[in-house]
């Protein structure tokens, strides 16, 4: 069976294995107001890439197959990223700043979370480094559990059939 085949019968038998947690990483107290700017922005750039998504697929733009592809995709980020904002700011309210937060990152946030880091990073030098420095920290977590390439990889598949074929999967 080959691995595409092999990853459809996985996502068949358990659509929901993309929620499994896959890895943690330690966010400290000191960078939770970075990563609660982090999310509300990027989370209304990923409103913003929707909204314009919808525009060009209403214009003739783009087709249906990457209409719908990109909508999948924009709107599976937008509910990680608003996730990860609730999550962390109930935690704010209930440690203040002590302590570290542990983040618990499934398949979907294993694929989106690092790529959108890169992205906020490079446009905001303020945060570079300390973006940087997370996205290392989820690769070195991804890296201990499997040869990282062959790690990245396999979300890579599976995130990617998930989004293609969310509706035969979702019911």
């Amino acid at each position: 069976m080959d691995n595409k085949k092999q990853v459809q019968a996985m996502l068949t038998e358990n659509p929901d294995m993309v929620f499994d947690e896959v890895i943690q990483i330690t966010i400290a107290g000191q960078d939770i107001a970075f990563w609660l700017k982090f999310a509300s922005e990027w989370g209304g750039v990923l409103y913003f890439m929707d909204d314009k998504n919808t525009k060009q697929f209403e214009q003739g733009i783009i087709g249906q197959g990457e209409y719908e592809f990109s909508r999948r995709t924009y709107r599976l980020g937008l509910i990680r990223v608003t996730g990860l904002y609730d999550k962390l700011t109930a935690w704010s309210k209930q440690n203040g700043s002590g302590g570290d937060y542990t983040y618990g990152m499934d398949s979907l946030e294993c694929y989106f979370i690092p790529a959108y880091l890169k992205d906020y990073s490079g446009a905001n030098a303020v945060v570079k480094k300390q973006g940087e420095a997370y996205i290392q920290s989820i690769q070195q977590a991804l890296g201990q559990q499997d040869k990282l390439e062959d790690k990245l990889g396999s979300i890579q598949e599976l995130v990617h059939e998930y989004i293609a074929n969310m509706h035969q999967y979702v019911k």
